[in-house]
């Protein structure tokens, strides 16, 4: 149907977009493991993973449609990638 069509377009361009940011983390994810800090990259993709699982169950139990996903794992990766910024800031320096 085109409705569900125009909404996994919604997503996919979502993923993407996720993709990337969390390709650009990797280059701090490297840097602080660099620096002996493996446990703080250990710790942000669990809580990475935790709101980005618990956001996609949380939009599918409120009934949301597919292009909702978005959110949620948006959401997480740029919460993970802020993160991530800091901590890589915050050791390297």
């Amino acid at each position: 149907p085109p409705t569900l069509l125009n909404a996994a377009k919604d997503l996919i361009i979502a993923l993407l977009i996720t993709n990337f940011l969390m390709l650009i983390g990797q280059v701090f994810s490297a840097m602080l493991i660099s620096q002996q800090q493996i446990y703080i990259v250990n710790n942000l993709q669990i809580l990475n993973s935790i709101i980005y699982l618990g956001g996609i169950i949380l939009v599918i139990l409120l009934g949301y449609n597919i292009s909702h996903l978005a959110i949620p794992i948006l959401l997480s990766t740029i919460i993970w990638l802020v993160l991530l910024v800091f901590f890589t800031l915050r050791y390297w320096v």
